[in-house]
């Protein structure tokens, strides 16, 4: 047999602070969907970042062949990066440890893998978030590719790559918030690439996400990220400018619901108008505010209306 036939088509890759209530349902949601030989055909890597023992305990329970476990010192989000380096997959799938495989997510995963073997375009799984008619869009165009993903292409959970492609840039600098969006967005040349919008997961819930300034990291630092490929004329002022506008929706939506209706999550959220400001203008930060305002107002009168 030849080596290339016992490398697996995928591998899903799930970088985890090891929290046992997320990881186990997903990995269930995985194994669930198996079949004849795709025992043979992927890998399942997590790496776990997390203080305690209670995952690597659980995950000796699940006896299968294709699962490795490591423990790892990796500060933050590059927890992701090492889930990758462990992967032997021609295609790394980065997995959210609160993301559940919906009925036949592994063989849709699997048949892109085979489908896309050959030219190896830069894949992005967006799982319904765009509404793209048909699911499917490819692009010759980077800045193209970049406009039609917009701030999603910060969400890690869509994030795949070529192992061969993640070879080619092993020494990228990684952003300590957005490595997912640094590997993204390399610069791999010439490449096709396409989004993929058919909804493939189910999020667990996400009470008490956080850990981190939610508007320093998406008002700063993944706009200097935007603001980098604009600077090298790798997307154009028409995207960067639509993918701010698309993000000051996001900031209202998040102001509305962590700063006024004070929902179970541990953004840090100090500083909002200082990093707000360094993009944005004075005005345009007034405006978010007095939004999500109207937003907890409108929310707030129809509860009254609800207890009558």
């Amino acid at each position: 047999m030849d080596i290339i036939d016992k490398t697996p088509l995928l591998s899903i890759c799930i970088p985890t602070n090891g929290i046992v209530s997320y990881v186990l349902p997903v990995l269930d949601s995985i194994y669930s969907q198996v079949k004849g030989n795709d025992l043979e055909l992927f890998e399942v890597v997590i790496v776990d970042n997390g203080k305690g023992n209670d995952l690597e305990i659980k995950i000796k329970e699940y006896q299968y062949p294709n699962l490795r476990y490591e423990k790892t010192n990796a500060e933050g989000f590059l927890n992701q990066i090492c889930c990758f380096n462990l992967a032997v997959g021609h295609f790394l799938k980065f997995q959210n440890h609160r993301a559940k495989f919906l009925n036949g997510t592994l063989d849709y995963l699997l048949n892109i893998v085979r489908k896309n073997l050959g030219d190896k375009p830069v894949i992005y799984l967006s799982n319904g978030v765009l509404g793209i008619r048909g699911n499917m869009v490819d692009f010759n165009s980077f800045d193209e590719f970049v406009r039609t993903l917009s701030y999603w292409s910060s969400w890690s959970s869509g994030v795949t790559i070529w192992r061969d492609d993640f070879v080619l840039l092993r020494n990228v600098q990684y952003n300590m918030m957005f490595p997912h969006t640094s590997l993204l967005f390399a610069d791999l040349g010439n490449k096709k690439y396409v989004i993929d919008d058919k909804k493939l997961l189910c999020l667990q819930d996400d009470i008490g996400k956080g850990g981190y300034n939610l508007y320093k990291t998406f008002a700063v630092d993944y706009l200097d990220i935007l603001m980098d490929l604009y600077c090298q004329d790798r997307i154009s002022k028409k995207t960067f400018l639509l993918v701010k506008k698309d993000l000051w929706n996001f900031f209202v939506e998040f102001y509305f619901r962590l700063k006024l209706k004070k929902e179970n999550y541990s953004f840090d959220l100090t500083g909002i108008k200082n990093n707000f400001l360094k993009y944005y203008s004075l005005s345009s930060y007034w405006g978010m505010v007095s939004k999500a305002w109207g937003y907890f107002l409108f929310d707030s009168l129809k509860k009254m209306m609800y207890k009558k």
